[in-house]
């Protein structure tokens, strides 16, 4: 039978008196493996799934960090900063015993990420009107600066509010606006969500290169996030309706589950709690609103954590996702989907999928503004299924199909001419 959803985070016990404890930052390197940074700049590490954690040490000298990154159970990048100095980069290869300083970044680093040990991108406020971008290709031995758009007047980008799919990277800025790099961040695009003023801030999340959301989240407790799709890597936006309660705050996550649809929220402060949405955004469950969630990270349902804020020194600190509502996905669908033809010449096309279990699937047609076009619903059964969908009224040009059977939603792109 199903568990309850307060089971759905598992609990467990980092080693440390700091009351209010929290992972502002998570690594999870595989389902045995996690490393993260605390709000007490101290470095933590689990080699055996979370039953025992230690301390590696703390952050190199400096009054902060605002990133880190581990690339294996023993090697790892972060970024310090001092009062009235720059930030830097500083990377260990010994567990955080030693750190090394590789790059002077600019006065405040938003962001950075390695995409494998050799090459990465950092992510910096702007300095007399340019961004402060870099790549490497060598490890960190030499930057270059990126190709990116003009910052607007009075412009920063925000802390933990960043996205990366493959070789994709979007942050969002304090203006509304979010940039986008296709190349690991040796080019760069800039688009507008929405119109925000801090605190109101945008944290975006993608289930692929092209298909992503942005939850627009007001620090103000009782105020109502707002959540926008794109179906274009992020070059435009439309607001969608949703219901339900988001779970968002500075240093909360907004987090897609590898290879799956599910979108979960955690909020630290705020809104704070967990939920999760299987449907792009329109619709949110909740998990529990009992504790403050920080970073999350994980590679598939089986290696997925959470901060958790301790509400006594010594208990929690991080949780687990136990798979509890999860199993009924991994079950249920077999990647059998199809759409044939596609392009669409003749007036007619049919979708092909298999269940391996009795569902009730929708499908839903939009155009590339977000309108939606049809819907049809039906319950189908096990096996193999096909929908006939008849485009003879429609127009030439690009669509979106979203296909749902309730827990997981594929969409893909359809050509009508």
């Amino acid at each position: 039978s199903e568990q309850s959803k307060s089971q759905i985070w598992i609990q467990q016990i980092i080693a440390q008196s700091f009351s209010s404890f929290n992972f502002y930052r998570l690594t999870v390197l595989n389902k045995d493996t996690v490393l993260g940074f605390g709000n007490n700049n101290l470095i933590y590490r689990t080699l055996d799934g979370g039953s025992n954690w230690s301390t590696l040490s703390s952050i190199p000298p400096a009054s902060g960090a605002t990133c880190y990154q581990a690339l294996s159970a023993d090697t790892a990048w972060i970024s310090t900063y001092d009062s009235g100095d720059s930030a830097k980069i500083q990377k260990s290869t010994d567990g955080g015993l030693n750190w090394w300083v590789y790059k002077v970044i600019g006065l405040h680093c938003d962001f950075f990420h390695f995409f494998t040990s050799n090459e990465g991108v950092t992510f910096s406020d702007p300095i007399n009107g340019n961004w402060v971008v870099f790549t490497t290709n060598d490890g960190g031995n030499s930057w270059l600066p990126a190709n990116i758009p003009q910052p607007l007047a009075n412009e920063n980008c925000m802390d933990l509010h960043q996205y990366v799919f493959g070789n994709n990277v979007w942050i969002t800025s304090t203006q509304g606006r979010i940039f986008y790099s296709a190349d690991k961040g040796n080019n760069w695009s800039v688009s507008v969500i929405d119109t925000v003023n801090f605190p109101v801030s945008l944290r975006p999340a993608f289930y692929s290169a092209q298909e992503g959301v942005a939850i627009k989240y007001n620090a103000l407790p009782g105020d109502t996030s707002l959540v926008y799709n794109t179906h274009d890597g992020g070059n435009t936006w439309q607001v969608k309706s949703s219901t339900g309660y988001i779970c968002q705050s500075f240093y909360g996550a907004a987090f897609i589950v590898p290879n799956s649809n599910m979108l979960i929220s955690n909020g630290e402060s705020g809104h704070f709690g967990s939920s999760y949405s299987i449907d792009s955004g329109s619709t949110w469950n909740i998990i529990d609103t009992s504790y403050r969630y920080g970073a999350i990270d994980g590679k598939d349902w089986n290696s997925l954590w959470s901060g958790q804020r301790t509400i006594i020194p010594g208990v929690g600190g991080i949780a687990k996702w136990d798979g509890a509502i999860l199993s009924v996905k991994e079950n249920l669908f077999d990647n059998g989907f199809t759409i044939y033809p596609n392009p669409v010449t003749n007036g007619n096309a049919t979708i092909s999928f298999k269940l391996n279990k009795q569902a009730n699937v929708s499908i839903s047609l939009f155009d590339i503004s977000g309108k939606l076009i049809f819907e049809k619903k039906g319950n189908c059964l096990k096996g193999n299924n096909s929908f006939p969908i008849y485009f003879n009224t429609i127009e030439s040009g690009m669509y979106f199909l979203d296909w749902s059977d309730g827990i997981n939603k594929i969409s893909k792109k359809i050509l009508v001419f």
